[in-house]
């Protein structure tokens, strides 16, 4: 599995919290079981692309929440993803070769020239940055307009280790040397304690792990508003 989120820069990431929303309303706990999510791979299991990847499937879950999810051409996200580093005619070969993109470098391209998932018109989504806290993520997942987080998180060694392998748990100190920055959603959760469990779309699959977990590895924390895929 490959990574892709390069280190966020502190100061840019508290200008956007100065525009951060006020805490939004959120649930005890959020239960999406019986929703066929399947988050897609695009890619990241060979290129650092994972920006881009939870770009795809921010939209691929609002859309399933709100009205339709959006058929995303393959090969769409890795095209983002090189667009935004500067490289949008690069195969994916040249693509493997690169070292990732800042997350918010990706917001600010879609939200300014959208997410070309194949449709007749791209996709524009509206960022917005939140704060580091397992409420503000909730309120995140809980809001009809966001429906999912988009987290920038650090991986250690375990990590990549027991990925798919049962809920991750284990705190930074037990889990070897840090790996790299990613990048992943968040899409429910079963309660707002720390070993409680939240889902994280990654690498086409629904990871489990607990709010210990995340909170320990997290550096940013968004959220994409897509009002394209709002139901008529």
């Amino acid at each position: 599995m490959k990574l892709g989120r390069l280190p966020h820069d502190p100061e840019r990431l508290a200008h956007g919290l100065m525009a951060a929303p006020a805490p939004l309303p959120y649930l005890p706990q959020l239960d999406r079981s019986a929703i066929p999510f399947e988050p897609g791979l695009w890619g990241n299991n060979e290129l650092p692309d994972c920006t881009a990847v939870g770009v795809a499937n921010s939209a691929l879950a609002s859309g399933l929440l709100r009205s339709a999810a959006p058929v995303i051409v393959d090969g769409k996200p890795q095209r983002l993803y090189g667009a935004v580093i500067g490289q949008p005619d690069a195969s994916d070969d040249v693509l493997a070769a690169t070292q990732g993109a800042y997350v918010m470098d990706v917001m600010n391209h879609v939200a300014t020239h959208g997410f070309d998932a194949g449709q007749q018109v791209p996709l524009v989504p509206i960022p917005r940055t939140i704060h580091n806290a397992r409420e503000a993520i909730a309120g995140v997942m809980c809001h009809k307009r966001l429906g999912v987080g988009y987290l920038g998180i650090r991986l250690y060694q375990r990590d990549i280790d027991t990925v798919g392998q049962g809920p991750w748990t284990a705190s930074v100190d037990e889990s070897g040397e840090m790996v790299g920055g990613h990048l992943l959603l968040s899409w429910d959760y079963a309660g707002l304690m720390d070993d409680d469990l939240v889902r994280l779309p990654t690498w086409g699959m629904l990871q489990p792990a607990s709010w210990a977990w995340l909170l320990e590895r997290l550096d940013e924390a968004h959220g994409l508003e897509w009002p394209q895929l709002s139901a008529a």
